[in-house]
């Protein structure tokens, strides 16, 4: 059994030798936690940096060996949020700066340590739902108000987010946010304005899928399932 949320508490269980953040960093941390088949606390890491972050949703993952996925918001710029080896690089290694920007990560579903983590999109991104497939690709979902600040390359794939498709084909179902989008009558920045974004990682933490979904007006995204 396994639980995600955020906690605000610097006197909190953080428990197991091999756990990723043994204390919380910032105003709020996410923590993920598992329970044991006899509901006793197995382990439980705060995960997090020096400004708040919080912790949404999670899925397991079998495919990749006993892996636990989860996502969130951060308002953080620290590194210590981003990679670890075997793996190279993260998705996103820069940071929108002060601004909430999705935060993705895999951890051991055993002891709490972690394989990789990224950000994910620039000012106001929100990463609210998660889930995955039989082959090990996980799938986001959310809402984001990036028109403007970041923009980040495809792996595998042609394009930036959020329009990124496959080689050769236009998969992506919308790729032009409505606050740059010259047919919707929208002013930038003078209210949130979000479109749901739809996104897809392989197990290397590489981003192989986007599109966002939405017309001119606030659209928002809440869970996936694949």
């Amino acid at each position: 059994t396994y639980v995600i949320g955020e906690t605000k508490s610097t006197v909190y269980p953080a428990l197991g030798a091999n756990i990723f953040q043994t204390t919380n960093k910032g105003n709020f941390d996410a923590f993920a936690a598992q329970f044991d088949q006899s509901y006793a606390l197995k382990w439980l890491t705060f995960y997090g940096g020096s400004e708040d972050d919080f912790g949404i949703s999670l899925v397991y993952d079998d495919y990749n060996g006993d892996k636990l996925y989860l996502c969130g918001i951060s308002n953080s710029t620290n590194p210590s949020l981003l990679n670890d080896a075997p793996f190279a690089s993260s998705y996103q290694e820069v940071s929108s700066g002060f601004s909430r920007k999705g935060l993705l990560a895999r951890l051991n579903a055993n002891n709490g340590s972690r394989d990789w983590g990224t950000f994910f999109g620039g000012y106001y991104t929100v990463i609210t739902g998660i889930s995955n497939d039989s082959f090990g690709n996980i799938f986001i979902t959310g809402h984001t108000e990036n028109a403007f600040d970041y923009v980040q390359s495809c792996s595998g794939s042609v394009g930036t987010f959020p329009g990124c498709n496959l080689p050769g084909t236009t998969d992506y179902f919308k790729n032009i946010h409505s606050l740059s989008n010259s047919s919707c009558s929208v002013t930038p920045f003078s209210f949130f304005n979000y479109d749901a974004f739809i996104a897809r990682f392989n197990n290397a933490c590489e981003l192989t899928y986007s599109s966002l979904l939405g017309g001119c007006d606030n659209d928002q995204a809440y869970d996936i399932v694949v």
